[in-house]
């Protein structure tokens, strides 16, 4: 497999309608390769993901460390709602899901 330069890691944008652990653990299924190590927090909602995954290992993070570590999700969530608001004015609830696919 080809190495990606860090700052070009892939984002995958999925609207999610609720965050049961039954709902996640299928997203993680379908979406994630099962060679993957997760690091996530220790919350109930990742209880099905060893399942499905190489490994998921719950971390507690320093909260002045959170910004540092999500700020290519905060990057990616801006851009998306840049796009959206610049080019669409408005997006309708049924077509969100089609223009984050956009990103794939």
């Amino acid at each position: 497999m080809r190495e990606v330069p860090e700052q070009l890691i892939p984002v995958k944008a999925i609207i999610i309608n609720d965050l049961n652990s039954i709902t996640i653990a299928n997203i993680v299924k379908g979406q994630v390769d099962k060679s993957a190590e997760l690091i996530m927090d220790d919350s109930t909602t990742y209880s099905k993901l060893e399942r499905h995954v190489k490994a998921h290992k719950p971390a507690v993070v320093k909260s002045e460390l959170i910004p540092a570590l999500l700020c290519r999700v905060y990057i990616a969530i801006s851009n998306t709602n840049r796009f959206s608001v610049g080019m669409h004015h408005k997006l309708k609830k049924e077509y969100l899901q089609d223009y984050l696919n956009v990103y794939d």
